[in-house]
């Protein structure tokens, strides 16, 4: 079921690492003070308290973007810090040689959305929406690298906040961990301060209209996985 995936986190766990689910063996090693299993949007997730709590998955080559890749998960915030609250990420910021994306909610400029992504491992982009998304709610963010037609896009909630850019080198592959709840960098300042669900990541480019319709089957279906 799992074919086009690299990693996928359910985040259900009550002990031990973070499973992924595709047989790749991306499980995440829990930090701080988790697990700590609540309800989520589908199923049971993981609530971290915003002071040290993440999940560290490694650099598997399975997670690492080729011609294309695919990003999505949910975060419901309980707060916002003042600087980033990182979903999930593979950006290492202490050594600017291991940069390749990291999806935030950038809360030092403006408290919105935010893609940060590196063509060569070490300069900088950005993709900065226009609106923050509300706390105490669930929302998916999402985003495509598309070699083919040279583009990235990062979307929340379906399209309701999304925006297209043009690359011209391509997606960093810089041997940075995957980390859930943090990853720019590990301080107090950039954990999240909430709960994150369903974290998936795919060597694929799964177009916005694909993305768009799991949004909608699990936005209104908590059965499905």
């Amino acid at each position: 079921v799992w074919a086009r995936y690299g990693a996928v986190w359910h985040l259900s766990e009550t002990s031990g690492g973070a499973v992924d689910s595709t047989g790749n063996g991306n499980t995440g090693t829990y930090q701080g003070n988790l697990p700590n299993q609540v309800t989520g949007k589908i199923g049971t997730a993981q609530d971290g308290d915003g002071n040290g709590d993440y999940v560290d998955a490694g650099d598997d080559a399975s997670m690492e973007a080729g011609p294309s890749l695919t990003v999505t998960g949910w975060m419901n915030n309980d707060s916002y810090n003042s600087s980033f609250n990182d979903l999930i990420s593979k950006w290492n910021d202490g050594n600017v040689n291991n940069r390749a994306w990291s999806i935030s909610i950038d809360g030092g400029n403006g408290t919105v959305p935010r893609l940060l992504y590196s063509e060569d491992g070490s300069n900088t982009r950005d993709i900065l929406l226009s609106s923050t998304p509300s706390t105490n709610d669930w929302h998916y963010y999402a985003f495509g690298y598309n070699d083919s037609s040279g583009t990235i896009d990062f979307r929340v909630d379906a399209g309701s906040q999304s925006q297209q850019v043009s690359y011209s080198q391509g997606l960093s592959d810089e041997p940075s961990p995957v980390q859930i709840f943090t990853g720019v960098r590990l301080r107090n300042d950039k954990y999240v301060d909430g709960t994150i669900d369903e974290v998936r990541i795919s060597t694929e480019f799964l177009s916005t209209n694909w993305r768009d319709t799991q949004y909608n089957i699990q936005d209104n279906n908590a059965s499905f996985w």
